[in-house]
């Protein structure tokens, strides 16, 4: 595995597809008054794009809550996950249109359907850390409409840096956790050593970002107005996802002074 590689392989996700329903994700989305106030925030467009739908909780309450979007786009890279969301959203999606594009979004041409300047609003929940932030927001840029937003959850490079799976010399966090979804049939990318000596699966890259670090990366490809908003995953909740996995002194600490674990929430405006 290269440097300059991001994102995880299609058949990982896939993996964890076949098991959504009983699947941890320590997303906001399970946080209820943040999800019900981006459900209206996310509802306000007509025409919405999420990336990463996961188990398609954001999408089910949007569409239970908010009849006027004429169209919603899911995107991912798996076409497994898409199809259940799909399925999953059938009795609430009343006259909203929706559609699914399986797309890696690390490719340039991964909204090419998407007609430019056609979406006012793009959500991306816990997506943005797996992409080559470039390539994506280049590409967000085209597909949103002038004055439509951009808005993502993302980790803080504060908690990024003292993880146990932190590469220093990538500036990246290693995916090593081949968690109890992902079966066998799912190839590595690459190995890593950890610190018993011992040869770990490494599947993918996911980056965590400073404030400062998302401000200018924004400003860069053309979005203003830009907003930044700690959010913090409820302790229980993360370790759940963490299962057990114990967590470095570090990140201990930071995890007790918050109370869980804070994530940037961004809110961004396309210039025209």
């Amino acid at each position: 595995m290269e440097a300059n590689e991001y994102s995880i392989n299609a058949r990982y996700w896939g993996a964890i597809s076949q098991n959504l329903d009983e699947f941890v994700c320590p997303s906001p989305v399970n946080i209820p008054e943040w999800a019900s106030g981006t459900a209206r925030w996310l509802g306000e467009g007509a025409s919405v794009l999420e990336i990463g739908p996961g188990r398609g909780d954001l999408a089910f309450r949007t569409l239970s809550e908010r009849s006027t979007i004429r169209d919603y786009h899911l995107a991912d890279v798996s076409p497994d996950i898409l199809a259940y969301v799909l399925a999953r959203l059938e009795p609430v999606k009343g006259s909203t249109t929706v559609t699914t594009l399986q797309a890696d979004l690390n490719r340039p041409d991964a909204l090419h359907t998407l007609p430019p300047a056609s979406i006012d609003r793009i959500i991306l929940l816990n997506v943005f850390g797996y992409l080559d932030p470039d390539t994506a927001l280049e590409q967000f840029r085209t597909a949103l409409r002038p004055g439509g937003f951009l808005r993502f959850t993302v980790g803080d490079f504060e908690f990024f840096s003292h993880s146990g799976d932190y590469d220093a010399g990538l500036n990246r966090q290693l995916v090593t956790k081949k968690r109890r979804q992902i079966g066998t049939e799912v190839q590595p990318a690459g190995f890593t050593t950890n610190e018993n000596g011992e040869q770990v699966p490494v599947f993918g890259y996911r980056r965590g970002y400073s404030r400062e670090e998302i401000t200018g990366m924004l400003a860069s490809h053309g979005f203003a107005d830009i907003d930044i908003q700690t959010v913090v995953i409820p302790l229980e909740l993360w370790q759940r996802f963490r299962s057990g996995k114990s967590a470095s002194p570090q990140q201990q600490s930071l995890e007790n002074r918050w109370s869980g674990r804070p994530i940037w929430d961004v809110i961004a405006r396309r210039e025209a």
